[in-house]
């Protein structure tokens, strides 16, 4: 790392001190941006925003039918009304503060570990995939001693479970029907690859007996292999939810700007206090 002299004024000490390849400003004819080397007037109107984006975060114009699959990515958990716990508090939030920028920047503090953030399912099978690799094993074989290995230390899987709360996992057995859908265009478009491949694979292993049979590959579990097989890597992916989460952030946020629902608060009914009282006189005489 180059070592900087942080006192000095001097323009050439500070040379370099930001490096970027993802846009730069032509300052003539009239400031005009380039993402990636491509002139952004020459973009608009024949490249989708779809395409514009893939194009800042991987560096590079995807195939036709990477931007198929990366547009069905951006609609598959556009939203999914309160279940979503990022919305509920950004509601909370604007009823108090009825501001956009508020609202957006409450729902995307609740993307995290357990919910819209496609990451931790994407690193997971990154690192799998890996270990896969070097192990020699076919792809069967290995994913029935992952899948032992999870179910005897009750190692918790990225990517399956958790959609039971609002599917009838009777219904759809197996993946979240957004995964399933997402996985067929996937598969029409050419683009299967190892990570979905070796996903498949764990949770047909790993979901036997009665015990985890309801464990459906969910949405993000469906997300993050696809994004990995594209070349994606778990920060770009985190980047990717926030953005198709967006959309369905910003309805919400101007219907409870709309609604006018002043400081919303948890109704009593919903809630259990402690209501212990305590004497301040008496604990402070045995205070010592």
């Amino acid at each position: 790392m180059l070592r900087r002299n942080w006192s000095s004024r001097d323009v050439k000490d500070w040379a370099g001190y930001f490096k970027t390849s993802v846009c730069f400003v032509d300052p003539l004819p009239a400031g005009l941006p380039y993402i990636r080397g491509y002139s952004l007037l020459d973009m608009m109107g024949r490249l989708s925003y779809t395409e514009i984006a893939f194009l800042c975060i991987k560096g590079r114009i995807p195939s036709k039918a990477e931007a198929k699959v990366f547009d069905t990515v951006l609609s598959t958990f556009i939203d999914i009304a309160l279940y979503r716990c990022g919305i509920a508090a950004a509601r909370y939030n604007v009823s108090g503060n009825p501001q956009m920028s508020t609202g957006v920047a409450t729902a995307i503090l609740g993307i995290g570990k357990y919910t819209v953030d496609c990451a931790p399912a994407g690193e997971f099978i990154i690192e799998k995939r890996k270990e896969w690799k070097a192990s020699g094993l076919p792809l069967e074989a290995f994913a029935r001693k992952l899948a032992d290995l999870h179910v005897a230390n009750h190692w918790f899987v990225p990517g399956l479970g958790g959609g039971e709360r609002h599917l009838d996992v009777k219904k759809y057995p197996g993946k979240d029907p957004r995964t399933g859908k997402l996985w067929e265009i996937v598969k029409e478009e050419g683009l299967i690859g190892e990570h979905v491949q070796l996903m498949q694979a764990i949770h047909k292993t790993f979901a036997v007996g009665s015990e985890r049979s309801h464990l459906n590959i969910n949405v993000t579990g469906g997300i993050g292999p696809v994004l990995a097989d594209m070349g994606f890597t778990p920060p770009e992916m985190t980047g990717v939810s926030i953005m198709y989460m967006i959309p369905g952030t910003i309805a919400h946020i101007v219907e409870e700007m709309q609604q006018n629902e002043r400081i919303r608060v948890v109704p009593e009914f919903l809630s259990e206090y402690d209501k212990t009282k305590r004497n301040l006189e008496e604990d402070l005489k045995k205070r010592r």
